[in-house]
């Protein structure tokens, strides 16, 4: 019986300690940054090295420290938001190298100042093409496929 009670301590401190590193490493995680979007969902992460990625959507995410090529799916990070599109994110910071950010996905109109030089595809295969405002992103638009039977979405370069 005196082993029992000693099992139900300890085991009722380890789920404190848990909760409490569970609450410690989600909040360093929430760092003040600006999130940049690298992936859709069901693409590859191209990283530079492991790092934090949000996946979900602006609203409902989690975050989760991954090696580069891990994909960007409910498979690997849970479901969040389920039903919705998602995106992979990284934190501004780790993204500076990269001035291609996305800002819409396939069949979303686009929200443009004026006419800019749009991407369209994945981020390995894609077409670059000058579009208006207002124009969608997909395949009609820049007038190929880039990437059959992939998801895609469009990206503007905001310079560095």
């Amino acid at each position: 019986m005196k082993d029992l009670k000693a099992f139900k301590s300890y085991s009722l401190f380890a789920f404190f300690l848990m909760s409490l590193c569970v609450l410690l490493s989600n909040e360093v995680s929430a760092q003040d940054c600006s999130w940049n979007n690298i992936a859709i969902e069901g693409e590859t992460l191209n990283l530079k090295s492991t790092q934090v990625v949000r996946y979900g959507t602006a609203t409902q995410y989690v975050e989760k420290t991954v090696p580069s090529g891990t994909k960007c799916s409910n498979t690997v990070f849970g479901d969040p938001a389920p039903g919705a599109h998602k995106l992979c994110s990284i934190c501004e910071d780790e993204a500076a190298l990269s001035c291609w950010k996305i800002i819409a996905a396939e069949h979303q109109r686009l929200n443009l100042t004026g006419t800019q030089t749009v991407r369209f595809g994945t981020s390995t295969k894609y077409v670059e093409k000058e579009v208006p405002n207002g124009a969608k992103c997909n395949s009609a638009t820049f007038g190929s496929d880039p990437a059959p039977g992939k998801r895609k979405q469009c990206s503007v370069c905001d310079g560095i």
